[in-house]
């Protein structure tokens, strides 16, 4: 990675919120998962409690290997971890525009052609992806003002809607569906992946952002999530996405349309998590394939983006299959825990071989 170009700590980790808040928007919930009702805020709670420990190696990598990026500490194999995490965040890329294209396709146009939205969303985020991340990172402080007050906006108003008699005994349904919702809370957490690749460029107390980043999104996921529980109740679970279903109960004062609101921040905020990601992908492209230009790395991902949303089928069953829980669990392991891990080990072998 580069370092002439930089972002503050606050910057990122108001990104990362609202990258993380936009995964539990969109949450599509599972029959198949046979969960009670109150087991899903509790597993937010539980699954965010345990974040701290999860990512105890990102937290170590950050103290060890505060101006580098994490590729430079393999040169041997610098190209395949390259081309694999460029394959990572192209599968991040297609989940984020395919679940897109599938709440546009279902809420709001479900008569209609979604393909050119689709290729429009994609050139716009190339060209937004071609320019420095400063302003990117910049969009998203200012997004994240507008996603918190609309979401509070939203709650404060659904106050009067709430009935604790929704509640459900945890566990009602047994313990594995209970562990797997926590497995998807956390795996589901993909943004540290952001944090140790734009390390070098990243000015500020990272650590200390970072925890606070857990403590404060984990509590208003939970908070969020608990809120659905009890102003829809078992309805919750037999929506497309409930949380757009919860915003139409909502309404202040003369905003009677909450959703629609609410809405236009979530495809903003998707549109700009795309951006991150197709950023990334093109910097990654940039430093270790020095003969393949910007500007065609960022044609081929946007291509490669583009034909695998199209391909997809759009519903629910064949978006559950192609980002199953395993296969997102597999990655998640591989580049948020062992990655930093292995790192980790060869800064302390480093570090013996100097002494």
């Amino acid at each position: 990675m580069t370092k002439t170009e930089k972002i503050s700590s606050y910057q990122l980790f108001l990104m990362m919120a609202v990258s993380r808040v936009l995964s539990t928007l969109t949450f599509i919930p599972k029959a198949k998962e046979n969960a009670g009702l109150s087991d899903y805020f509790t597993a937010s709670i539980i699954g965010w409690a345990l974040m701290p420990l999860v990512f105890l190696p990102v937290f170590v990598y950050i103290k060890k290997s505060r101006n580098k990026s994490i590729i430079e500490h393999f040169p041997k194999a610098e190209k395949p971890l390259s081309a694999a995490l460029v394959i990572l965040l192209l599968f991040m890329a297609v989940f984020t525009l395919a679940r897109l294209n599938l709440f546009v396709s279902t809420v709001f146009f479900p008569d209609r052609d979604s393909t050119f939205l689709v290729i429009v969303t994609a050139v716009a985020v190339c060209y937004c992806s071609f320019l420095s991340i400063e302003p990117i990172m910049r969009a998203g402080s200012m997004l994240f003002i507008a996603l918190s007050l609309s979401l509070f906006i939203i709650m404060l108003s659904l106050t009067d809607k709430t009935d604790i008699n929704y509640l459900t005994p945890v566990l009602s349904n047994g313990a594995i569906p209970f562990f797997k919702l926590v497995f998807s809370v956390i795996i589901r957490t993909a943004e540290p992946l952001f944090l140790i690749l734009l390390l070098p460029k990243t000015e500020g107390n990272i650590k200390k952002g970072f925890l606070l980043w857990i403590i404060l999104t984990g509590i208003s996921l939970s908070l969020l999530t608990f809120l659905l529980t009890v102003t829809l109740g078992e309805t919750s679970l037999r929506q497309l996405f409930p949380f757009h279903s919860m915003a139409q109960l909502a309404g202040f004062g003369v905003i009677e349309r909450m959703d629609a609101l609410l809405t236009g921040v979530w495809i903003f905020s998707a549109f700009l998590r795309l951006c991150i990601i197709m950023y990334l992908a093109k910097d990654i492209i940039r430093n270790t394939f020095k003969q393949i230009k910007e500007s065609s790395a960022l044609a081929m991902c946007g291509i490669i983006v583009v034909l695998a949303v199209l391909s997809c089928d759009q519903t629910v069953m064949s978006f559950a299959n192609l980002f199953s829980l395993h296969l997102r669990g597999i990655l998640f392991a591989i580049f948020l825990i062992i990655l930093p891990i292995t790192a980790l080990v060869k800064i302390r072998l480093k570090e013996k071989g100097q002494k």
